[in-house]
């Protein structure tokens, strides 16, 4: 299924994700969820057009007391858990430039289910996160600034009455780090702020490009001006209505806490991978982790999944005439080529030599020649000063022999003339 298709099917998997939430029925909701994967949908998708507006529904219900706090609660922790199934599924090679990130929700901000998924979404990418969760205050956010020195600051504000201390935070960090780049997200962020230039994410489906962009090039920032004071106190309301201290908001901490157990052994488990798994010269996955992926003869590549061969034209020479040395560094350089040319969720691997293997899931023809095209054009601009171009040879999963026709297509990609994309259809 190509991602487009993923994206028409998304509405009608949110909304049976959100019925499943709105009758807080667990095992339902992880259904609506293992459809949505056995119809090849990224987890990252599932995470910003399932989950996501799935949950933005549940709010507008409580809002207009269709459904109680302790509802809300229930609904939560169920996301918690899925949040927690799908974490495994988003780690991959870094695509995002390497930095440090700390997430934050301000003082008074309870609802962080947004900042979670932003949180796993960037640290499944590659940044170094420092998620500092819910209801942070204001000098608690400053000190771990300062303390940790992280290279962009993430800031969540789901309710519109805490902009004061949204604002608050922004000013301080500002007088702290004047061009710390500093990002927003969350449904109580107000209109005048991102219109003063303050960098918005509207879901963790935006969070890798947002980030991307300001740690490569930190933009210049808006100026924070200091809130006013005024002496006004917001009134808290009764504990019955914030749900604090019941049994659902209880069940929703334990289920939060299990999910971050979760979340720590996974990367644990993650670690032992990559040491077994990763090439040492591209920091891609290797030949075994590729025979893994899709299998000797290529049995695994599922339906709507492309296989995609590359071998390059002309490495052997600099190899010979430069050395091994200059040799390793043009493949580091064609391993960020592919990093930076891939979505998320796809598979790269250098599996020997000048040879490189790329999967790409939930994709179709058009849209998989179109991927590989951009990895060619981007390896000629690159590399041509070497003498070294691109072959590559595409084949569609769903039969036992892709592998067997993507090499085919390569060699023929070859014979034409190198530096070109051949497609072999079943």
């Amino acid at each position: 299924m190509s991602s487009r298709v993923a994206d028409r099917k998304a509405p009608a998997f949110a909304q049976r994700f959100g019925d499943a939430l709105r009758v807080a029925d667990p095992v339902l909701a992880e259904g609506v969820v293992d459809d949505a994967r056995q119809a090849a949908m990224p987890a990252a998708l599932i995470q910003s057009a399932v989950v996501t507006p799935a949950m933005h529904r549940i709010g507008d219900l409580w809002a207009r007391s269709e459904l109680t706090v302790a509802d809300e609660h229930l609904a939560t922790a169920i996301c918690q858990r899925i949040l927690a199934s799908l974490y495994g599924e988003l780690q991959r090679e870094p695509v995002t430039p390497s930095g440090k990130v700390l997430l934050a929700a301000v003082q008074g901000q309870h609802h962080t289910l947004g900042l979670r998924m932003v949180a796993d979404v960037l640290e499944g990418a590659g940044s170094n996160v420092l998620y500092l969760g819910a209801d942070v205050p204001t000098d608690s956010i400053v000190e771990a600034v300062e303390r940790h020195a992280p290279n962009a600051v993430g800031l969540s504000l789901t309710m519109p009455l805490g902009v004061g201390r949204l604002e608050a935070v922004l000013y301080r960090l500002q007088q702290l780090r004047p061009r710390l780049p500093i990002f927003l997200g969350g449904q109580g962020v107000p209109q005048r702020l991102k219109d003063a230039g303050w960098p918005f994410v509207q879901d963790s489906g935006g969070v890798l490009e947002a980030v991307g962009a300001l740690l490569r090039n930190p933009p210049e920032p808006p100026v924070a001006t200091q809130p006013i004071d005024i002496g006004v106190v917001e009134a808290a309301s009764p504990i019955e209505e914030r749900g604090i201290g019941t049994t659902e908001a209880h069940l929703g901490r334990l289920v939060e806490q299990a999910a971050d157990l979760a979340r720590s052994e996974t990367r644990r488990a993650h670690g032992f991978m990559k040491a077994a798994y990763t090439d040492q010269v591209t920091g891609l996955f290797n030949r075994r982790a590729l025979d893994d992926r899709v299998g000797r003869d290529g049995d695994r590549v599922e339906a709507g999944a492309a296989l995609v061969m590359i071998d390059l034209d002309g490495f052997k020479q600099v190899n010979d005439v430069h050395g091994h040395a200059t040799g390793d560094a043009l493949l580091t350089q064609v391993g960020d080529i592919m990093r930076a040319g891939l979505r998320l969720g796809d598979f790269a691997a250098r599996y020997g030599g000048d040879e490189f293997a790329v999967v790409l899931p939930a994709t179709d023809r058009e849209e998989a020649t179109e991927t590989a095209e951009r990895l060619r054009a981007a390896i000629e601009l690159s590399l041509s000063d070497r003498g070294v171009t691109a072959s590559l040879g595409i084949a569609t999963g769903g039969d036992d022999h892709a592998r067997e026709r993507a090499d085919r297509a390569l060699y023929q990609a070859k014979e034409k003339g190198r530096n070109r994309v051949v497609f072999l259809s079943a």
